[in-house]
């Protein structure tokens, strides 16, 4: 089999850069394609007039031993900084004013953040039905079924339309939350799963994102990116992917185009790390077989 590389990796955001990094690691040649103009996707920092301003996300959550194991691998552990406690801090507005969320059972029952209506309908919530498992639910409807209305308005909507910047009566529960839709399908309850699930990541040292702590960089969250491209080395920008077809041999050709400079890559396998609306849409990725996970790489890989 004739290859340029091992494995061509699409899209050099954070994916498809840590994928890239493991492959080399196991002693793989790798390869990225990014259409923008440099690598790191949406998490970028810009320093200007001595102010640090991130244009993605401005923080991370230290949910999993491995985290730390990539900072020592790519030497940037040295580089990582807590967030400012002051920050955990969530407020919204209710009856003109800035609330507090609770962040403890303690807080939750004095808050004003909630009616006291609210945090009776709360009680309920271990006696809710599940769904059933195939069911299409927005976010919006699987917190108004499972929490009330209150939840919905004044913690659920604000944060979903923080993060996702959509409407959770249009986005899919079991899509962008699919560890609330699994704990109802395997306990029956967010609650019993919440009690259960803690007892879980005790034995793997793995703490829950609400007690996470959050860090950042000292030079911000292009720090990680940066870091990961300049392992990964092979990395062309400005190529869009117009083809992917297997051949005969097995091996895989990627064509894309920089401008109207064709860029063509045979590699023996393909991992695609792109948004859905990219050039290569994740449909199609999925229906070709081209989206592989670890144990589908080569043997020899």
């Amino acid at each position: 089999m004739s290859t340029d590389v091992d494995v061509m990796v699409l899209g050099a955001g954070i994916s498809g850069l840590v994928t890239a990094f493991r492959l080399k690691e196991r002693g793989a040649t790798v390869e990225l394609f990014e259409a923008a103009p440099r690598a790191g996707g949406v998490i970028g920092t810009r320093h200007r007039n001595g102010a640090l301003v991130e244009h993605g996300p401005n923080s991370t959550l230290d949910t999993s031993p491995v985290i730390n194991e990539l900072l020592d691998a790519l030497g940037i552990r040295g580089e990582r900084i807590a967030t400012t406690p002051v920050a955990a801090t969530r407020f919204i507005v209710r009856n003109g004013a800035l609330v507090a969320l609770p962040a403890s059972p303690g807080a939750f029952l004095t808050t004003r953040a909630f009616s006291f209506g609210a945090k009776m309908r709360l009680l309920r919530e271990p006696f809710v039905a599940r769904a059933p498992a195939d069911a299409e639910e927005s976010i919006a409807a699987f917190v108004r079924r499972r929490l009330g209305t209150e939840f919905l308005d004044y913690a659920v909507d604000p944060f979903v339309s923080g993060v996702y910047a959509g409407d959770p009566e249009r986005i899919s529960v079991s899509a962008a939350f699919p560890r609330l839709h699994a704990l109802e399908q395997k306990y029956g309850s967010l609650m019993k799963g919440q009690v259960m699930g803690a007892r879980a990541r005790a034995k793997s040292a793995e703490p829950s994102k609400l007690a996470a702590a959050s860090f950042s960089f000292r030079r911000g969250m292009q720090t990680l990116t940066d870091a990961l491209a300049s392992n990964v080395a092979r990395i062309e920008t400005r190529v869009t992917v117009r083809r992917i077809e297997r051949g005969t041999d097995g091996a895989w050709t990627v064509a894309g185009a920089r401008g109207r400079e064709p860029v063509l890559r045979r590699a023996k396998a393909v991992v695609v790390a792109m948004p859905a609306h990219g050039g290569v849409s994740a449909a199609f990725a999925a229906v070709a077989g081209i989206a592989i996970s670890d144990d589908r790489l080569p043997d020899d890989l």
